[in-house]
């Protein structure tokens, strides 16, 4: 028996089982008809390119169709399977209206006069599934609880989503098209798991998922006037909580999105860092956050965070500075030196990230020429 979803009660799961059987079995003669050499045998439900790369896999999913139909056990459908079966229902669906015009007779259902409109009714309400609504709703029952969704039919769209959207874009889609490789061209096929192999390297990478974050918030402030959040009515610049509160609200949905936990240290004396990011019990990284007019800057790496590294054995750090202007890049530049020997002293990877919060921003040509503002 083929799964029926949507709460349908066993016995309507039966009925509507038999009404699949004779859907397939109509389909499979009719093509059995047609193709007496058997040479294209089904090809018309499957994507052309698909049915001639993978032609034995698809004549066994049809004729699997049609068996299952009839057996006991409940039968979960693949994507290949869910397209050949939604396209035989559709291709019965247009047999029995062309059938219906020219003798004024139904193949499958009893004629009655149901519309769209009483389906979409029906579907709103919280009533259960009758044997009556199979031949009430026709082959709108079968287009609605066949199926949990109908990605299978827009594959080749979701793939150029794949393609041209960012990891973190894509995600949101909530599309795993690992399981939908049966309906991709084989060529398509490898370079889909060639693209995703790259791709899931890059997001395995703790570090540089961490860095895309703090690129996306960066990117934020310095071009998107996110920055007017950092300072009070455009006069005054705020302090170094107020950065930490807008990067958590900015970069959490993105390290969340990436399986990344980032939690706040409390600022009571007990919490030495402002941010801690971990993904599994492995991958750690910290984040310090201090404005570049603060008196304990330099402190801030080697008495504050290289301890902190050190004790809790922690390898990787960022130590994020924000400017308020320009003439505090000149705070900045010692700060260089103090992580390259913090660095070799304990071993650790230490970067720096400047944040520009200015109000009216230098040209990049004015930032340091050894500068990189993606260290990690």
């Amino acid at each position: 028996m083929i799964e029926i979803y949507h709460g349908v009660p066993d016995e309507v799961k039966e009925a509507a089982n038999a009404h699949l059987e004779s859907f397939i079995h109509f389909y499979m003669d009719i093509q059995k008809d047609l193709d007496e050499n058997f040479d294209d045998l089904y090809s018309d439900i499957f994507p052309e390119l698909v049915y001639f790369s993978r032609k034995a896999k698809c004549i066994k999913a049809v004729e699997e169709l049609f068996y299952w139909t009839r057996d006991d056990f409940i039968h979960t459908l693949t994507p290949l399977h869910e397209y050949a079966l939604y396209n035989i229902i559709e291709y019965c669906e247009e047999a029995d209206e062309e059938f219906w015009k020219e003798n004024n007779e139904a193949l499958f259902f009893k004629h009655t006069d149901t519309n769209e409109a009483i389906f979409e009714n029906f579907v709103d309400e919280d009533e259960d599934w009758s044997l009556e609504d199979i031949n009430r709703f026709k082959f709108d029952f079968f287009y609605n609880n066949c199926f949990q969704d109908v990605d299978f039919l827009d594959v080749a769209l979701y793939y150029s989503c794949f393609k041209t959207m960012t990891d973190t874009q894509f995600k949101q889609l909530r599309i795993n098209l690992h399981t939908y490789t049966d309906l991709m061209p084989t060529d398509i096929e490898e370079e889909f798991l060639r693209l995703s192999k790259t791709k899931n390297s890059k997001d395995d990478n703790f570090e540089r998922t961490v860095r895309e974050g703090i690129k996306y918030f960066q990117h934020s402030i310095m071009n998107r006037g996110i920055y007017k959040l950092l300072w009070d009515n455009e006069q005054e610049p705020r302090d170094e909580a107020s950065v930490q509160n807008l990067f958590f609200g900015i970069s959490f949905v993105f390290f969340s999105l990436n399986n990344i936990n980032i939690s706040r240290e409390a600022n009571t004396g007990r919490g030495p860092v402002d941010f801690k990011l971990s993904r599994g019990s492995n991958e750690r990284l910290l984040i310090e956050v201090k404005l570049a007019r603060n008196k304990k800057l330099k402190h801030g790496i080697e008495k504050q965070l290289c301890q902190y590294m050190i004790s809790e054995q922690i390898k990787v750090a960022v130590y994020m500075v924000v400017i308020y202007l320009e003439s505090e890049m000149a705070f900045v530049e010692p700060l260089k030196e103090i992580i390259e020997k913090c660095n070799e002293m304990y071993d650790l990877k230490l970067k720096l990230e400047i944040i520009n919060a200015c109000k009216n921003k230098p040209s990049a040509s004015k930032l340091p020429e050894d500068y990189d503002v993606f260290q990690l």
